[in-house]
């Protein structure tokens, strides 16, 4: 009796499976090219790029390789094209948030999108090896987190408040700016970090 194939992790013996596989799949696909010329092509990079930094599940069924799945993201060498469509997609998915959110707002960012801003520019940052470029470049958001760290150990601690209010931007709404003047000059840090942590990069 035929078993029902099941899901498993990648095992090192699988790799001449998994690579006629491919080159069955997509000579298939393709008829008119020669995939055969390419297995060692696509067996190197299976080997450097995809089994040490991808998940890799394969499916069985009475001891023959199935399919495969590798989950991988951001992660091989063309990553910095991946960055740049993903990151060229939320500058104009944000273009068109500040038209309509221009005062008066018609419509308002959570925290569901801010977090997944927050999220998409950590992932980046990871996949093209900038960390602590980002942490320069989004200088502002690590000055908000700070300021509700330091608020709430102070306040712990000693009982005093070092901000008239946390996060940092609310401090100077106590201190009279209007919220369009936070916004412009926070608007104006950013740009100013943005173009600092740009600058780094020609210093690799």
């Amino acid at each position: 009796m035929t078993e029902r194939f099941h899901l498993r992790p990648y095992r090192a013996e699988d790799e001449d499976a998994a690579i006629a596989l491919w080159q069955r799949t997509w000579q298939q696909a393709y008829p008119t090219i020669d995939f055969a010329a390419r297995v060692n092509w696509w067996r190197e990079r299976w080997r450097s790029e995809l089994v040490p930094k991808a998940a890799v599940i394969v499916a069985e069924q009475d001891g023959a390789l199935l399919g495969f799945v590798t989950m991988l993201f951001l992660w091989t060498e063309s990553a910095g094209y991946w960055a740049v469509g993903l990151g060229y997609s939320f500058i104009g998915a944000g273009v068109g948030f500040l038209w309509f959110n221009a005062p008066p707002a018609q419509i308002f960012m959570g925290d569901t999108g801010s977090l997944a801003l927050g999220g998409m520019l950590g992932a980046i940052a990871v996949a093209v090896k900038h960390e602590i470029v980002l942490a320069v470049i989004g200088g502002l958001f690590v000055l908000e987190a700070v300021s509700v760290i330091v608020q709430v150990v102070s306040f712990k601690l000693t009982g005093k408040r070092v901000f008239r209010m946390a996060p940092i931007h609310h401090h100077f709404e106590q201190l009279g700016w209007t919220e369009p003047q936070i916004v412009i000059r926070f608007w104006i840090i950013s740009v100013m970090l943005a173009l600092a942590g740009l600058s780094t990069l020609k210093l690799r």
